[in-house]
């Protein structure tokens, strides 16, 4: 659409110029035309420039997308190993558990350093959840600017 914009605006500077051309500047019959295009080719340049730069970044957000997934991956086999060992570990202690040693087992076993780890481990992961999230609106936006520079998708 700026580009559309930018193309209109040139031919309406012809235009002024062939008409101060044809009867001279002394009438100044072009002059309309030619501030009319002048503005228009300005502000589509502008608008060109603008999309020009938002396109640019689309390289840029799917990086960042594949590298949140992948680190996003290493997560979650990082959580599973976990809560396998974790598992692991409540089934053996808990098939030792008698009701003489509980008292012993609760409170060597108050709870899982490992267990602070996953917490920490989620949150990252919701936050990359988050970046991804952005990082795919920015896309979007970027599909808005493709329609304003050349109504493409």
């Amino acid at each position: 659409m700026t580009i559309v914009a930018l193309v209109i605006g040139i031919i309406l500077i012809i235009v002024g110029v062939m008409l101060n051309l044809r009867y001279g500047s002394y009438e100044e019959k072009g002059v309309g035309w030619v501030v009319v295009g002048g503005i228009l080719a300005f502000f589509a340049a502008v608008g060109i420039i603008v999309c020009a730069l938002s396109i640019s970044k689309v390289p840029e957000y799917n990086k960042k997308i594949e590298v949140y997934e992948t680190e996003m991956q290493t997560i979650q086999v990082t959580i599973n190993d976990v809560v396998a060992n974790y598992l692991d570990h409540e089934k053996d202690t808990y098939a030792a558990l008698t009701p003489e040693n509980a008292i012993i087992f609760a409170s060597i076993y108050p709870e899982l350093s490992s267990s602070e780890l996953v917490k920490r481990q989620l949150e990252i992961y919701n936050n990359y959840l988050v970046s991804i999230k952005n990082c795919k609106l920015a896309l979007a936006e970027v599909s808005t600017a493709k329609w304003w520079l050349y109504f493409g998708h």
